[in-house]
């Protein structure tokens, strides 16, 4: 298996023949090759039982909850078609669907991803009130919010220009008066 220098009987003596180490360290070394050179050949011989796994079983009961996996992925896709039906026709659920319409925000009308609608159309709102505060004029029918993003901050910009002009006019206007 190895190749061992003739005259070695393993491949670590031969190693640390060539790595010239001292005679204790060799009295270690011919011990793990007198180890390595006799195989053990009771494996095993003191264990009396073998270990046994258990086998996946997908009916077996889940001690949390008292149900088979099965039954509950059945459990929270009820569970979940029936929230999804009841936020379909609350209040909260047609007011977003109209803001949602009124902003014109894709949405998928057979599955609606409800927190996903809820945060997209609050965002947008954030940034219309935004828009407004700066004087901002901009058409809402159409839902771009990067855009709107990128038109508050270029006013954003043209402002704080403005206002370092008027600073730097101001502070002439300082120095010639005195």
């Amino acid at each position: 298996m190895y190749n061992t220098p003739p005259g070695y009987k393993s491949p670590v003596l031969a190693q640390a023949r060539l790595l010239s180490l001292d005679s204790n360290d060799f009295d270690l070394i011919t011990d793990c090759g007198k180890i390595q050179s006799n195989p053990c050949n009771h494996n095993m011989s003191n264990i009396s039982t073998m270990p046994s796994f258990k086998a996946r079983d997908d009916q077996q009961l889940r001690s949390d909850l008292g149900m088979s996996t099965r039954q509950l992925v059945e459990l929270f896709a009820r569970k979940a078609k029936s929230a999804y039906e009841r936020m379909l026709i609350s209040e909260r659920g047609k007011e977003l669907l109209s803001k949602a319409d009124e902003f014109n925000i894709p949405f998928d009308k057979d599955s609606i991803n409800w927190l996903a609608l809820i945060d997209e159309i609050e965002q947008y709102e954030k940034l219309i009130e935004k828009a407004n505060q700066l004087g901002l004029n901009w058409d809402y029918h159409y839902y771009d919010p990067i855009g709107l993003e990128q038109a508050i901050e270029d006013t954003e910009a043209q402002c704080l220009t403005e206002q370092q002009l008027l600073r730097g006019l101001y502070i002439n206007s300082i120095r010639i008066e005195d």
